[in-house]
């Protein structure tokens, strides 16, 4: 294990928990970001870990400088659990704050409206559409995005909007996002692969051909299962 391997582990047991409180408790000035790293890297695959963690950061964070991460990390874990309030409850507290913050999370611009999204929370479309509204604002400023970024954005509204019966914005939504996925070069000259829409988003692909089509999504998981 390399030397800083101690606080970026993605795999979870008491023996590597002990271990992980061990080193901890002789960190110094950067021990709330090593506890912040921790947890990002247990969101996915342990993700009570992750909260676990996520509440032992804040009884014993030494400042603020890394909560807005945390926050961003622990909506993300309860995400993994399907616990969609308290998911939402996360980022309604992260987005309370100013983009300008020092540390902001922007992804949770996009996260919180895709999340309404795929999971077709209707009680929650006005708040999603008026965050898109916002990322598009603050992604404006900042310049340059990650193709996946831009994805993440118009096929939100293209979901959204198709479920509220706004069916040609909805379209011309699923038709740049569906351009977007299809992209293979970032057109960073140094990263051409970062940034580009995975596989991990095919089943949203599949809702907006659906939209663009007319057919319903079963209809296309099975014409792509079955060629």
């Amino acid at each position: 294990m390399k030397s800083e391997d101690w606080y970026r582990n993605e795999v979870w047991n008491p023996d590597i928990e002990r271990n992980f409180h061990s080193k901890l408790s002789n960190a110094r000035s950067q021990r709330d970001q090593y506890l912040k790293i921790q947890i990002l890297c247990l969101t996915e695959r342990h993700p009570h870990a992750a909260l676990g963690l996520g509440k032992f950061y804040f009884e014993t964070r030494s400042d603020r400088s890394w909560d807005l991460d945390v926050k961003h990390a622990t909506a993300k874990a309860h995400e993994q659990l399907k616990d969609f309030d308290a998911a939402l409850e996360a980022y309604r507290e992260i987005l309370k704050h100013e983009c300008d913050k020092p540390f902001f999370p922007f992804m949770a611009l996009l996260d919180a409206p895709y999340l309404i999204a795929r999971k077709t929370l209707k009680s929650e479309f006005s708040f999603a559409l008026e965050t898109l509204t916002r990322a598009e604002l603050e992604f404006s400023k900042r310049g340059i995005t990650h193709v996946v970024e831009q994805f993440i954005l118009h096929a939100s509204h293209a979901i959204i909007r198709n479920h509220s019966k706004q069916k040609p914005e909805a379209r011309d939504h699923a038709v740049v996002a569906l351009k977007l996925a299809g992209v293979t070069d970032s057109g960073l000259r140094y990263h051409r692969k970062v940034g580009l829409v995975g596989p991990e988003y095919q089943k949203t692909i599949l809702t907006l051909k659906s939209i663009t089509s007319g057919y319903p999504r079963i209809f296309l998981e099975l014409a792509a299962k079955f060629g």
